[in-house]
């Protein structure tokens, strides 16, 4: 079992932990959506060691969004277990669950084999989304607007030429690119006839 079972999620998602270190990155704490530019000091299968020169409002409880810099850039959301000073900087230790990691290499290569898009809404405004990733729980979505937390949404899906709605709140937004946006989105508490949309769309995917 050894190094690799320890490492099984990171390779599935084309990450080398040690190929990490001294990266640049960026925290987005969920609460607040404060940003902090921030460097990797430590990267392992399930816990993450940031370093930044920032007196932040961060402690421990608080959920990170963080985006790792790197081939290809790494995406998590880490959970902060301590946060104190070290040498001249702050070090932030977080852990988080190695299965829901995800880079855009692979990324990218669900969105090929997916095929997975749709529109969301909020309010009177209506894009056009991609989905990133998926489950009977919440999604990641990309598109070319960001939108505040807790705002509440309405996806509909298009998967095998036909169409599913379901309704959730935005837990955070992350910018990617100029006009490219991330955004996380928890499903409401689900009705029977969204929990059967939800399964076929996994499913299908």
């Amino acid at each position: 079992m050894g190094v690799r079972h320890q490492y099984f999620h990171m390779e599935m998602e084309g990450i080398t932990p040690d190929a990490y270190r001294n990266a640049r990155a960026r925290a987005q704490r969920l609460e607040g959506n404060l940003i902090v530019p921030c460097w990797v000091e430590e990267l392992s299968d399930g816990s993450l060691s940031l370093l930044t020169e920032q007196n932040v409002q961060v402690q421990p409880g608080n959920r990170l969004f963080v985006t790792i810099e790197g081939e290809p850039t790494v995406m998590l959301i880490a959970d902060v277990s301590s946060v104190k000073p070290y040498r001249k900087w702050l070090r932030m230790q977080t852990t988080f669950k190695p299965e829901t990691v995800r880079s855009t290499k692979a990324v990218a290569q669900r969105l090929l084999t997916m095929d997975l898009k749709g529109t969301l809404q909020h309010l009177d405004t209506v894009l056009e989304i991609e989905v990133a990733d998926l489950s009977t729980t919440g999604a990641a979505i990309i598109c070319e607007q960001s939108f505040n937390q807790g705002a509440l949404v309405e996806l509909e899906m298009v998967r095998l030429g036909q169409r599913r709605t379901v309704r959730g709140r935005v837990r955070y937004s992350q910018k990617l690119g100029s006009k490219s946006y991330r955004c996380g989105i928890e499903f409401l508490r689900a009705t029977r006839l969204e929990k059967s949309t939800l399964n076929w769309i996994v499913d299908a995917a």
